[in-house]
């Protein structure tokens, strides 16, 4: 598996709970080619849709909200996953 940096910056779009569109910047802890991690201010539900933006390349990609942890310092702890591996997103290289 290759070695992925700790966190990529990254804007987020898509709309919050009230239906109101939303673009945050955050950074993106990749903890697999399925999963990462993220923070946001702007409260989101398990299943909604988002865009991540990756602040570096310009590319974006679809990913859901898997879950929403606790609120600490005015954000919240969310659990992302990508529709496709985000290799090409993020430029990580193929394994060996």
């Amino acid at each position: 598996m290759p070695v992925l940096p700790p966190d990529y910056p990254a804007l987020v779009y898509g709309r919050g709970v009230d239906e109101e569109p939303f673009h945050e910047e955050t950074n993106v802890r990749v903890l697999n080619l399925r999963a990462g991690l993220i923070t946001l201010s702007t409260r989101v539900e398990p299943g909604q849709q988002l865009i991540l933006l990756n602040v570096a390349t310009e590319e974006n990609q679809r990913c859901h909200v898997a879950f929403v942890g606790d609120l600490h310092l005015g954000r919240s702890m969310v659990g992302i996953q990508f529709s496709q591996p985000p290799r090409e997103l993020w430029r990580i290289p193929a394994a060996p």
